[in-house]
């Protein structure tokens, strides 16, 4: 046999002995690569990793199968001054808020956008799974900012909010027509349109208009036209608007009712009601979805505010009310 053939059957056998070693080192690294261990060693779940620790949930999160929800440190920093350490100090509320962002099995994104509706979680109690535009949204608030983080035992969608129960949203079924919904740590009307980050075009427009300390202490139901809705506008007709205090308020009003109106209350409405510039619009019930002045489709409904809710709409809201 030639020396050459001798060296090849070498490096061979040296092959068929390092490369399984090497194979096994590097499947049981991936094993090890739990949602635990990539939440801890991301950086931006600081606050996620101390609570899952302080609750207990470790070893859970570590060894079953989960699609965890994972809000980041700045979604917790979203909660009101003392919300974590009050959990922190009490391990079975804390738990119970953290299965709260877990589903059992590993779901991708994908398989996620066909489950809209409600979804048991960890902790058994139902939360709501939406899709708007495409992203995944919890309880309308959390929205998933990154999806499909694998991890050995399941996957990671990162959200933006912390997840609050219950679903449906206190108050969404009452119908109140007065008073403040109950329940709610997300703010009022104008802290939430600027920290949803749909309603950039809406939010400079309350802003150009004065209205934010209206719609930020008075209670109203608010048919909120998101970016896209602005957009289509004629060419100008925002910038006409803006340069137009008077004009502007006048049409930001019409977006709002008084008080506050949950998406069951509103349907029993159908016809024409009263905005908040005291002009009629046409509430209209279709196929179980909202629409005002017939174009505005209400596509979200129920965002629960300290001073009402908000329903997201698809198209501004244009007078006059019949239509001409």
């Amino acid at each position: 046999m030639s020396k050459f053939f001798k060296s090849l059957i070498a490096v061979a056998l040296v092959a068929a002995l390092f490369i399984p070693l090497a194979w096994a080192q590097a499947s049981n690294h991936s094993s090890s690569n739990t949602i635990v261990d990539v939440a801890v060693n991301d950086g931006r779940f600081t606050t996620l990793v101390t609570a899952v620790q302080a609750a207990g949930l470790v070893d859970a999160l570590s060894s079953g199968t989960y699609t965890v929800f994972a809000p980041t440190d700045e979604a917790f920093a979203k909660l009101p001054a003392g919300t974590v350490e009050s959990l922190l100090a009490d391990p079975d509320a804390l738990r119970d808020l953290l299965l709260y962002h877990a589903i059992p099995g590993d779901i991708g994104s994908d398989r996620a956008k066909t489950l809209t509706g409600n979804v048991t979680m960890a902790n058994n109690q139902i939360a709501g799974l939406k899709v708007f535009q495409g992203d995944i949204y919890m309880n309308d608030d959390a929205k998933v900012i990154i999806p499909d983080v694998i991890a050995s035992n399941g996957r990671i969608h990162v959200v933006d909010n912390v997840i609050l129960p219950p679903w449906p949203k206190d108050g969404s079924d009452s119908g109140s027509s007065s008073g403040s919904a109950t329940g709610s740590t997300s703010g009022s009307i104008v802290d939430i349109a600027i920290n949803d980050g749909r309603f950039t075009t809406l939010v400079t427009a309350v802003q150009a208009a004065g209205l934010v300390d209206a719609l930020s202490t008075g209670t109203y139901t608010v048919f909120a036209p998101t970016d896209e809705a602005f957009a289509k506008l004629p060419a100008g007709t925002v910038e006409s608007l803006l340069a137009d205090p008077d004009a502007l308020r006048d049409l930001l009003l019409y977006h709002a009712i008084p008080g506050d109106i949950g998406s069951d209350r509103a349907k029993t409405l159908t016809g024409n009601v009263t905005m908040a510039n005291n002009q009629i619009a046409g509430l209209k019930v279709f196929q179980g979805d909202i629409y005002m002045n017939d174009d505005a489709k209400v596509i979200i409904a129920d965002i629960i505010a300290t001073n009402g809710r908000i329903h997201v709409v698809d198209n501004v809201i244009l007078p006059p009310w019949p239509q001409e």
